[in-house]
């Protein structure tokens, strides 16, 4: 279980990675507008368990997926996740919104307050 929760670490950093530098980076420069990885059930259980979000009844069937965005509400970054069990499943969103900052990424439980001065852009 140790090697399957590295693999996923490995995935979350990376990915953490890439979603910061996409917040720090200015609307005039050229950054990563999509990254897609392939990985197998037991990954995406170990990437469901880093955010706490694994439990046995939503175990990964055929084709399942974890959609990560990076959204902007105002003047603030917003990392969102969506978990599609399989094929035959529609995406839940995952109760978690991490809060991009300029040095780090604070997960925190919950949604931001949607104000209707700042609609939500995907970044």
């Amino acid at each position: 279980m140790r090697r399957r929760l590295r693999v996923a670490a490995n995935l979350s950093k990376r990915t953490a990675q890439q979603l910061k530098e996409a917040a720090q980076a200015s609307l005039s420069e050229t950054t990563l507008k999509y990254a897609g990885y392939s990985a197998h059930d037991v990954t995406i259980i170990a990437l469901l368990v880093d955010v706490e979000h694994y439990t046995a009844q939503f175990s990964p069937r055929f084709a399942a997926c974890v959609i990560i965005e990076l959204r902007k509400y105002g003047e603030q970054y917003f990392i969102e996740m969506f978990y599609k069990r399989g094929h035959y499943y529609d995406p839940i969103g995952i109760d978690m919104i991490a809060q991009v900052h300029k040095q780090n990424i604070l997960f925190e439980v919950g949604h931001p307050e949607k104000d209707s001065a700042h609609p939500n852009t995907v970044i």
